[in-house]
């Protein structure tokens, strides 16, 4: 499991894929009072999906963080969740999104309550 707590990712750039700032494959994620900014997922020739955060087919927690200023060439310039990504109860609590089309779900992604 990844843990962020109180951190800044910032001014991240990926050519190809997603998740500048994080990418998880089949993992989880408990990230409480982080900064996702700046972070770019540029297309060079494939899909580039979450300049913030990409997640594919892992569990996501999101608690009183910040998505502001990334972008990506695709969808979900701040998070991008594809297959089964599960987003648990807590996701984004008192979470701040500064921007539009920061968030993007794909394809077969669930909600859990």
């Amino acid at each position: 499991t990844v843990k962020l707590v109180d951190c800044s990712v910032s001014n991240n750039r990926v050519n190809y894929a997603g998740g500048a700032g994080l990418s998880l494959l089949r993992s989880e994620a408990d990230i409480t009072g982080t900064t996702f900014s700046g972070n770019e997922a540029e297309d060079i020739g494939g899909d580039a999906y979450g300049g913030g955060i990409y997640a594919f087919d892992s569990r996501l927690d999101l608690i009183n963080s910040t998505l502001s200023g990334n972008s990506s060439d695709a969808y979900g310039g701040g998070i991008a969740a594809e297959e089964q990504t599960v987003f648990g109860s807590t996701t984004f609590d008192a979470c701040h999104v500064a921007q539009t089309h920061q968030i993007a779900v794909i394809a077969a992604t669930q909600h859990q309550s």
